[in-house]
């Protein structure tokens, strides 16, 4: 098995992949530091296109597996 590939986050198109996995992650480790989830949204919607600042990573099947943001 390969690594996961990733791309930048591209607005709209990565939103709800992005609010899914960082919610599964809250799941599994509600102790998490970062902010509010509705902070995160409202963040990453105010960019259009293509965001230098926060990243996907998909699997070999084009499934997200992983999400991060500076």
């Amino acid at each position: 098995m390969k690594p996961p590939a990733s791309h930048p986050y591209r607005h709209p198109d990565d939103l709800e992949v992005a609010m899914d996995l960082i919610l599964t992650c809250r799941t599994e480790a509600p102790t998490d530091p970062w902010r509010p989830v509705h902070d995160i949204s409202a963040r990453l919607s105010a960019q259009s296109g293509i965001s230098n600042d926060a990243r996907v990573w998909v699997d070999d099947h084009d499934h997200p597996v992983a999400f991060a943001m500076i």
